[in-house]
């Protein structure tokens, strides 16, 4: 998960959140970097609501997953 983008002098600019989704060669659909996550939102103070909707983006990710649906419809 990363930040929304922000484009300020023809450059984009966004923070990655280290949380990840990503779907194995047999299927299996992961979250990985959890811990990285809890230890960058302790030591960089990331918001609540920028927590919330990490961990609501990587939910709904892993069910677009579980669906076979846009992106992971290949």
């Amino acid at each position: 998960m990363t930040t929304p983008p922000e484009f300020d002098d023809g450059e984009i600019r966004y923070i990655d959140l280290d949380l990840d989704v990503t779907v194995r060669a047999g299927g299996t659909i992961e979250l990985l970097d959890v811990d990285e996550f809890e230890e960058h939102r302790l030591e960089y103070g990331y918001p609540p609501d920028v927590v919330e909707q990490a961990q609501a983006a990587a939910g709904e990710l892993s069910t677009l997953a579980q669906r076979q649906q846009f992106p992971f419809d290949l």
